[in-house]
C-alpha cells in the first residue's frame, strides 16, 4: 500500500506539472491502449487505492512525457528504499580515518561523479573493501556504523556478507 501511495503521488505530480486533468490523461491513455481507462481509474491509482500494471504505467508515462524509469526512481527515492545490504555514507564523514583510506578514495570519487555527498556502498563491495583496508568485515562494519547515514542498519542488513 505504501508503494502504491508513493507511486500515485509521483504520477499526480507529473500530471499536474504538465497542467493536465485526470479526464485529459484518461482519454489519452484509453486512445493508446484501446481498453477502458477512466478518470476514476486514474484517481484510484493516484490515491494508492488501485494498482497499475507495468504496461499501463508505461503508457501513462508516455502521456505524461516522463520516462517510466524516472517515475520508479522517484518512488524509490521517496520511499527511501536502498538495495539490500547496502550502506549509505556521507563522503565528508570519512575525512579523518587512516584505516579507511581505500574506502575514502572510492567514496570521494563516487561522490564527485554523482555531485552528492551521500554515497551508497553496495553489499558486494564490503568484503573486498575490508580486505583492501586490511580489516575483517566485522571490523569494517564497526567503523562504518557511526559514519553511516542510516547507522541502525549497518551490520544488521549486512550479516550475509562474509
Amino acid at each position: 500500500m505504501r508503494y502504491r501511495r508513493a507511486l500515485g503521488a509521483v504520477l499526480q505530480e507529473c500530471r499536474t506539472a504538465r497542467g493536465l486533468t485526470r479526464p485529459d490523461v484518461a482519454r489519452a491513455v484509453k486512445d493508446l491502449i484501446e481498453t477502458p481507462f477512466t478518470a476514476r481509474t486514474l484517481e484510484a491509482v493516484e490515491t494508492g487505492r488501485r494498482e497499475i500494471s507495468s504496461w499501463r504505467l508505461t503508457v501513462l508515462s508516455w502521456v505524461l512525457e516522463v520516462d517510466h524509469e524516472d517515475i520508479i526512481k522517484r518512488v524509490i527515492r521517496d520511499l527511501d528504499i536502498r538495495p539490500y545490504g547496502s550502506i549509505s555514507l556521507d563522503a565528508r564523514s570519512l575525512a579523518g580515518s587512516d584505516a579507511l583510506q581505500p574506502l575514502r578514495a572510492w567514496v570521494s570519487a563516487t561522490a564527485a561523479l554523482r555531485a552528492s555527498h551521500e554515497v551508497v556502498l553496495p553489499a558486494a563491495a564490503i568484503a573486498p573493501l575490508a580486505q583492501l583496508c586490511g580489516l575483517s568485515v566485522r571490523d569494517l562494519l564497526a567503523l562504518l556504523r557511526p559514519l553511516s547515514v542510516h547507522p541502525r542498519l549497518v551490520g544488521q542488513e549486512n550479516r550475509h556478507v562474509v
